[in-house]
């Protein structure tokens, strides 16, 4: 059995850290200083996770006030859109709250809630199913219907969507 010297070790280590660390670099170098600088300025206390760019379309995860965002913006550095996770129905606000209390949604399980802001306004998702219904174990899937319910920051019932089961995540 051969040993390994620690010079060895220490060096592919830093090896492979300089690698991950141009490979980052590289990656942000495709990102148009347009974008970036948009970005800075839409927000400036913004701390960069990573950037990631796609056809015509470059989205940032980043942090800001101990939460986490993700915004988008097209090539000419146009912001899209920003969402935010919320994890539970009573961090909405109250308006919302009430909105979806007293909807035929109530009884429903909520599966995930996104703040969303774009050039229209400031809604909230809320990505539901009514999978409480009493359904044996074969056919439970079967009769489960996925739907995208949005309300504005007042409580008003924007959008409602109904998604297949195979595509229920990602809407807007």
């Amino acid at each position: 059995m051969k040993i390994i010297r620690l010079p060895g070790v220490l060096l592919i280590a830093l090896s492979l850290f300089a690698s991950s660390n141009s490979l980052a670099q590289a990656s942000l170098k495709v990102i148009p200083q347009n974008v970036i600088e948009a970005f800075k300025t839409k927000y400036p206390k913004g701390a960069v996770k990573n950037w990631k760019s796609e056809t015509n379309e470059y989205t940032v995860k980043f942090t800001m006030d101990k939460q986490k965002y993700i915004s988008s913006y097209d090539q000419e550095g146009n912001w899209i859109q920003t969402v935010r996770k919320i994890n539970w129905t009573w961090d909405l606000p109250k308006p919302v709250q009430n909105a979806v209390k007293h909807s035929k949604y109530s009884d429903w399980t909520v599966d995930e809630i996104k703040e969303l802001w774009d050039c229209s306004g400031h809604f909230f998702q809320l990505f539901i199913d009514n999978g409480n219904l009493q359904i044996d174990a074969f056919h439970e899937n079967i009769f489960i219907e996925n739907w995208v319910i949005e309300f504005n920051t007042n409580g008003d019932l924007t959008e409602k969507k109904r998604l297949d089961n195979a595509t229920s995540k990602g809407y807007k």
